[in-house]
């Protein structure tokens, strides 16, 4: 009551955080031995951040936990990569998508066929502003079947422009798709198109 922690809200995937097992939601309750209680933010990111190959010790509680853990990461220089995949426990596969640029349409293709043994595919698309249609119609295609409609385009009242699943289908898995308020414009279609044809679950 009347508290203020330092939260984490979203690791990034590749980034040490991640690797070290921190996870959304995690709260950092010391930094350096300081508390971080209704601490100014601007002020403990600087705190936690640093020159690459230094380190940096804080406690974290997590939800369940009785009590804090001791953290030490070694800074680094951080890439945010656009496409983000993995094989997780039960043969889930699991893609992260943060933009669609005319490179994730070969990112998600090589993640896909990377990971063909999948038996279901988790896609986060959480947080995703969007970018070209393009992409969009690309990636719809990887799991459509060839002929299936994607989007339309009206103007008053009149098909303009239809887009159609062009053949290039990759996989037949179950699919559930991670979508937030912040999954946005080819995030939208992407998924709606998913979802329509029932290839996909939204959560």
């Amino acid at each position: 009551a009347g508290r203020e922690w330092l939260t984490i809200e979203e690791p990034i995937f590749s980034g040490p955080a991640y690797r070290t097992g921190l996870r959304s939601g995690d709260t950092i309750t010391e930094v350096e031995g300081e508390s971080t209680v209704n601490r100014d933010l601007s002020e403990l990111v600087r705190k936690l951040r640093g020159k690459v190959a230094t380190q940096v010790k804080f406690k974290v509680l997590r939800r369940g936990w009785t009590k804090e853990a001791p953290y030490t990461i070694t800074r680094e220089q951080i890439h945010m990569e656009t496409t983000m995949h993995r094989m997780l426990p039960g043969g889930l596969g699991y893609v992260r998508l943060t933009t669609f640029g005319d490179e994730d349409i070969q990112y998600i293709k090589d993640a896909v066929q990377e990971m063909k043994d999948m038996k279901a595919l988790v896609f986060d698309l959480r947080g995703n502003t969007g970018g070209y249609l393009r992409t969009a119609n690309a990636l719809a295609s990887y799991f459509l079947n060839k002929g299936q409609l994607i989007v339309t385009t009206r103007a008053r009242g009149e098909e303009k422009d239809r887009r159609v699943a062009d053949g290039s289908k990759l996989t037949d898995v179950p699919i559930v798709m991670l979508v937030n308020e912040g999954s946005a414009s080819a995030s939208e279609i992407l998924a709606g198109a998913l979802q329509d044809h029932k290839r996909a679950t939204i959560i």
